[in-house]
């Protein structure tokens, strides 16, 4: 748990260095959808990486994370933590936009079947027509007003980790990942975790990913193995979650990318945080690119075509920034053709960019081209007046 505080710690800090506007701490911000089928307006809280207002590198586009039950706590808590490990110095996820999406009648939207216990929820079973408003609507809205890719990642808790295995068991397309936390798979005599043993030994899932996170819920004197045993509704959350775990784990033909997690120190209220961080380590485990020297001097390797493959399966292109630092090692060990290939390819990207263009003219002043490093310099400054960009134009013209 000490770990964790500093972890929650370091992710509050680079909220407060990173995203303050007119002294203020900005997170995100709501928005709302009126939403036909559900006959209501539906607000969400949106987290935007702050990269999308930069000039560095122009416009970029970004995969999306949906978090369903969303709550000003949790939203925080997952922006807080997406930000934290795709923004560190080695980034180990894409910088992703988070939607979370708030309540208005939580039994009514996360539940897939109606059913009457306990009394007050009267109004359970429509999470098929919450669903159908997460596809026809609100994903429509995010692509059209948000920079967002393909790639999309649904994660909930409790009643919305139920929905969210609604969503993989029998809409496994509309999402590439999915971080079940918790599902409350005893609702309604365990109806879909019946369904799910069915599917999850019949259907395929390549290309598609699973993180279930599992909470201690026993009392005292009960531990994992034996609860399995155990026959009291005291326990039938956990034992059910359980069953999944195990299903998932008897089908590993099915191609799904699957882990779980039991955390015996957390609760079902404290599981979130290191099971999102957790379940994102785990989905996006591939998404750092290592880049050797041997790599740079290997000729027979096309290094650009090695960055498109890669981010490829997160439906997403190589970040600039890498592009740019591989250009620059390649320039560095002389390996100009590479270099320029990398280089014009964030070019072609960001043209709005004043840094493709002073790398375009490091690259022209490399090979001692210089009217094209001068012509590039220009473009630069054009665009921004960097002090740094000047001198080294001033430098190439006075020789």
């Amino acid at each position: 748990m000490k770990n964790l505080y500093f972890f929650f710690i370091l992710i509050t800090q680079a909220f407060c260095v990173n995203a303050q506007t007119d002294s203020k701490i900005v997170i995100g911000k709501i928005d709302s959808i009126q939403s036909k089928i559900l006959n209501e307006e539906r607000k969400i809280m949106i987290y935007v990486p702050t990269s999308s207002a930069e000039r560095n590198y122009g416009k970029q586009r970004y995969p999306v994370i949906y978090s369903l039950d969303g709550d000003e706590n949790y939203f925080t808590m997952l922006a807080g933590t997406v930000r934290f490990l795709s923004t560190i110095y080695d980034p180990v996820l894409p910088e992703s936009i988070v939607v979370s999406i708030m309540n208005t009648d939580r039994t009514r939207d996360l539940t897939p079947t109606h059913h009457l216990y306990p009394p007050e929820d009267s109004t359970s079973g429509g999470g098929e027509k919450f669903i159908s408003f997460i596809e026809k609507e609100l994903i429509p809205y995010i692509n059209n007003n948000y920079p967002t890719t393909a790639y999309k990642t649904l994660t909930g808790g409790s009643l919305a980790g139920l929905l969210t295995m609604q969503v993989f068991i029998h809409h496994t397309s509309l999402f590439n990942s999915y971080i079940p936390t918790e599902p409350s798979l005893w609702w309604d005599n365990q109806t879909l975790l019946k369904e799910s043993e069915k599917v999850l030994t019949t259907n395929r899932f390549n290309g598609t990913s699973l993180f279930l996170g599992i909470a201690n819920t026993m009392e005292d004197g009960v531990n994992i193995n034996t609860v399995k045993k155990d026959t009291t509704d005291a326990t039938l959350h956990i034992r059910s979650i359980l069953k999944l775990k195990e299903v998932l784990e008897n089908n590993k033909e099915n191609g799904l990318n699957y882990q779980s997690q039991y955390y015996n120190n957390e609760n079902h209220a404290t599981v979130g945080l290191i099971s999102q961080y957790d379940a994102l380590r785990f989905i996006f485990k591939d998404y750092h690119l290592k880049i050797t020297k041997k790599d740079i001097l290997n000729t027979t390797i096309n290094l650009l075509t090695k960055c498109k493959q890669h981010y490829a399966q997160y439906e997403t292109d190589p970040p600039a920034t890498l592009i740019n630092d591989i250009g620059y090692w390649c320039l560095n060990e002389k390996q100009f053709k590479t270099a320029a290939e990398l280089f014009k390819y964030n070019l072609n990207r960001y043209k709005e960019s004043y840094k493709v263009y002073v790398a375009m003219g490091d690259y022209y002043a490399a090979i001692d081209d210089k009217p094209n490093a001068i012509t590039n310099y220009k473009k630069s400054l054009a665009i921004e007046e960097i002090a740094d960009v000047r001198k080294k134009l001033e430098k190439i013209q006075e020789k």
